[in-house]
């Protein structure tokens, strides 16, 4: 496995555990459109296919700093006897934001994607459309 594959592979798991900036109290990892229930994981495509278009959309790049483990020959020379070190990595980090307002009696709805897989589902409150 490349360094960089490792990265990508360590990235996800650390943007599992960070995703989103919202507190944990109207947070969560699905969302409901119609009869369909969309989870963590699920991609754009699945998503808009699902929900339709979103009310309002954002994107934007964030840049994060991932440290990974990269085995290295050890310092006395053998070839055979490999050592552990870590190599930290800043990478961009494409962030989608959809909104969606499913109307009267139903809360607006934040989905946050990051490398366009969705990771959490805020709850912004209740509608403002008749």
């Amino acid at each position: 496995m490349t360094q960089r594959t490792l990265a990508g592979c360590l990235l996800g798991g650390l943007l599992t555990l960070a995703g989103g900036r919202a507190d944990a109290d109207n947070m969560r990892s699905t969302l409901r459109c119609g009869d369909q229930v969309l989870s963590h994981g699920d991609w754009l495509y699945e998503v808009r296919t699902a929900c339709g278009d979103p009310d309002w959309a954002q994107h934007r790049v964030e840049f994060q700093t991932v440290r990974y483990p990269v085995r290295t020959p050890c310092g006395n020379g053998s070839r055979e006897r490999t050592c552990i070190t870590y190599v930290e990595e800043t990478i961009p980090v494409n962030i989608d934001e959809w909104t969606y307002d499913f109307g009267r009696n139903r809360f607006v709805e934040m989905v946050r994607f990051e490398q366009g897989q969705m990771v959490s589902v805020s709850t912004l409150g209740y509608s403002h459309k008749s």
